[in-house]
């Protein structure tokens, strides 16, 4: 799923390369993808970005926020 109106993040180029080819590739196979991605986006940004940042292109790869898990009943 693309960011269809392309304002989420940083730049144009930073988003498609977290959410498509390489740069989705480092994360959203992982077994904790939300973590592997807000720890890669660390480097470059503060916690609060970078949590932020993780969650919105979490959310255009998987199409949902992260953290919702498993409906209980």
């Amino acid at each position: 799923m693309a960011d269809p109106d392309g304002k989420t993040g940083a730049s144009r180029e930073l988003n498609e390369y977290w959410t498509t080819g390489e740069g989705k590739a480092k994360w959203a196979t992982s077994e904790h993808p939300f973590i592997t991605l807000q720890t890669l986006l660390l480097q470059h940004m503060s916690l609060r970005e970078a949590s932020g940042l993780a969650a919105r292109y979490y959310r255009i790869v998987f199409g949902r926020w992260p953290g919702g898990g498993k409906r209980r009943s």
